[in-house]
């Protein structure tokens, strides 16, 4: 009988130092926009004391985008923040254990999700995937394939949706309702 071992590689390649770069910069223009945030408010109060309609809308319009700048960029830096402690916590793990593994899964899929610049568009005019994405949702695809492996070997199949349905096949034959 042979005996096949396989052998997942690792490579991630994650600087901490711009990472932090990446979040201090998103703080500091989070704060910029909370500071005109603040401005903003004192003149819609002031042009609402005054009775000056037309600047009062043109100022509302103006809170109500710099909230939606705000919000989508404290998400980003919530992401970074996740993207940091992810990345603690792998450099944390065994070396070569299901948790490594699992943590630098997780970073590649959210450095896939946030991956800007995901879609061009051919000569035909239709959109596309990038080069870029399809080389690391094939990374990302190389590394949840590696937990299935992990899974299987030790018969967890919580991440496999396939171990679902074989679940359902076998409590359904249990209760006997649906014979034949």
């Amino acid at each position: 009988m042979a005996d096949n071992t396989e052998k997942v590689i690792l490579d991630v390649r994650i600087d901490y130092a711009t990472l932090a770069k990446q979040l201090d910069s998103t703080k500091d223009k989070v704060d910029e926009l909370l500071v005109e945030q603040i401005k903003l408010n004192q003149a819609f109060k002031d042009a609402k004391s005054s009775g000056n309609v037309a600047e009062m809308e043109k100022l509302s319009a103006a809170l109500f985008k710099n909230k939606a700048e705000t919000k989508a960029l404290q998400q980003e830096q919530k992401n970074l923040e996740v993207q940091g402690k992810t990345l603690a916590q792998a450099a944390s793990a065994e070396k070569g254990s299901y948790e490594e593994l699992f943590r630098i899964q997780k970073l590649r899929e959210i450095q896939l999700k946030t991956l800007g610049d995901q879609l061009q568009v051919n000569a035909k005019g239709e959109l596309e995937l990038t080069d870029e994405y399809k080389k690391q949702s094939a990374e990302v695809l190389k590394g949840k394939e590696a937990l299935l492996q992990f899974n299987a070997g030790i018969k967890d199949g919580r991440l496999n949706v396939g171990n679902y349905a074989d679940g359902f096949e076998k409590a359904i034959e249990k209760t006997g309702l649906f014979r034949g």
